[in-house]
């Protein structure tokens, strides 16, 4: 057996093992607990809202989208047991990390052993908040598959791209985070038409889909409520070095390092510089050539997540530093880190910088006592409050023994209600076996 037969088996061997923590993970620490905003968001099913209004459902700053409609099925189907959800949520992603190495596959032809840097990307442990604390479709999962698919829409051949694009583009918008594929949409079309000197007699179809992709972007601010924290940003005096401590901090949490010092603020520095060079980057390579895969895909990936940074910034920001380290929102850091994983697969001569690369992404990947902390204390916590609850059905005492809540103390009249609704109807924490 050569030596390359047995890189390539021993990569495989990896892969399924960073597939079977995923959902090792998933398993050891979900629960059957509606929880936190859960509550709020389970809101169209707690009053059996029509189909459109699952998913224009807004929560906080974004729309619920195709993730509820999603997250629907899966309710009706397990009688609301959010284990199975974060199931659901572990499949999108594991479905979005194949297909992003399908995705590499198209612009960079045949798989490679080093393309185990898309699975650790995909599969890293920091976003463990998706399936540990509050669960939900729309929020990073569902969003990272459609902006992957997003990807492979624009590699397809002919016009009828243009139609997976924009319908793609539809539910981005809609769903979660997926919001900042609206702001890109209109650029790449604008990029063809001003610079593809090739299909002048037919660019009217452009035109078409642009102003599809522009109307797409208006209906979701039609009746769209802002988000209180940014009103709360415009009542403080933050300055400009506060915005990006924050991004900083956001990144250095992606690579695991929490501890907020002079050493993360570099390193998630240097990765926001490298984010920015792949933008202007691959802008300057589509200018020259508007239909080049290779760098539309690194542009969409790479502005998809500085759009977010900047996003997460300005909103979040008010809460303090702290906030930036939250786990859920470390998926929509993948989509910029492919980008990176990209534009070294098309510049590298060798395989040594493809190399480093995933050397440097098993610092999030093996870099996990934290995180299983996290996870370990938020299950068993959540566990507590539910055997103290289902015994004595008094939420103040399952505050008090369990030291948690599942609810802030100034909506706990809405959680008795829901929670009566599930006991009535035999769901969620009342239905398990």
């Amino acid at each position: 057996m050569n030596r390359t037969k047995i890189i390539s088996i021993l990569t495989l061997l990896f892969g399924v093992l960073l597939v079977g923590r995923w959902f090792y993970y998933i398993d050891q620490y979900s629960v059957n607990l509606l929880f936190w905003d859960q509550w709020d968001f389970y809101k169209p099913l707690f009053e059996d809202a029509s189909v459109w209004g699952q998913f224009n459902y807004q929560h906080g700053p974004h729309r619920q989208g195709i993730g509820m409609w999603l997250t629907a099925i899966v309710a009706h189907l397990s009688d609301w047991n959010t284990r199975a959800e974060t199931f659901t949520i572990g499949a999108l992603i594991l479905c979005a990390t194949l297909l992003s190495v399908q995705l590499k596959d198209k612009l960079f032809g045949k798989i490679k052993s080093t393309d185990i840097a898309l699975l650790l990307i995909g599969l890293a442990p920091t976003q463990y908040a998706l399936f540990s604390a509050t669960p939900n479709v729309s929020h990073g999962s569902m969003p990272f598959l459609l902006i992957v698919l997003y990807g492979l829409a624009w590699t397809v051949k002919g016009d009828l791209k243009y139609l997976w694009v924009s319908a793609l583009n539809f539910l981005l918008i809609y769903t979660g985070f997926g919001i900042f594929a609206g702001f890109i949409t209109p650029v790449l079309f604008i990029l063809e038409i001003a610079r593809d000197k090739t299909r002048v007699s037919t660019k009217w179809i452009i035109w078409l889909f642009f102003g599809l992709s522009l109307f797409s972007l208006g209906l979701f601010f039609s009746d769209y409520t802002p988000n209180k924290h940014g009103a709360q940003v415009l009542e403080q005096s933050i300055g400009f070095k506060d915005y990006l401590a924050f991004i900083f901090q956001s990144i250095s949490n992606y690579w695991s390092f929490k501890a907020i010092n002079g050493f993360t603020y570099f390193l998630g520095g240097v990765s926001f510089l490298g984010l920015l060079f792949l933008v202007f980057q691959s802008l300057l390579k589509l200018w020259k050539n508007p239909t080049d895969d290779k760098y539309r895909i690194i542009f969409i990936m790479a502005s998809f997540t500085l759009l977010f940074l900047v996003g997460a910034a300005a909103a979040r920001v008010s809460g303090g530093i702290a906030t930036s380290k939250a786990s859920r929102y470390a998926i929509y850091l993948s989509p910029g880190f492919i980008a990176c994983y990209f534009y070294i697969q098309a510049k590298a001569k060798n395989r040594w910088m493809p190399l480093l690369f995933c050397g440097l992404l098993l610092l999030p990947t093996l870099n996990v006592r934290q995180a299983e902390r996290e996870m370990e204390r938020m299950s068993r916590n959540k566990l507590k409050w539910k055997e103290v609850y289902l015994q004595t059905q008094n939420i103040e005492q399952a505050n008090a023994e369990s030291n948690f809540r599942v609810l802030p103390k100034k909506k706990e009249d809405q959680l008795k209600k829901r929670l009566e609704f599930l006991k009535k109807n035999r769901l969620n924490l009342y239905n398990t076996p």
